[in-house]
């Protein structure tokens, strides 16, 4: 059964990022250049997602595990509190 998530941003709606998903099973997918927000299904959604802007030359991650999530900038937390950056919601 597929799962679907919004990965949407306070900042960067309405850019586009270069999307790549790495599974915690292993593995690489590559997304592609897609518009944010941005609804990805798939049948495994588990993983870090790493979001490249190229109009800012600014990659931001998405780390995503068992249900809960964590924000990351380059290598940075940051919490959804803020406001700040990326923010994901489940559809």
């Amino acid at each position: 059964m597929s799962t679907t998530i919004r990965i949407s941003s306070n900042n960067f709606s309405g850019q586009t990022a270069n999307i790549t998903f790495y599974p915690d099973t292993g593995g690489t997918v590559s997304i592609g250049d897609v518009v944010i927000p941005y609804d990805y299904t798939a049948d495994y959604i588990y993983g870090n997602y790493d979001l490249y802007f190229s109009a800012y030359t600014k990659t931001c991650s998405l780390v995503i595990v068992g249900g809960n999530f964590l924000l990351q900038e380059n290598g940075g937390f940051i919490l959804q509190e803020n406001g700040d950056k990326i923010i994901w919601n489940p559809a």
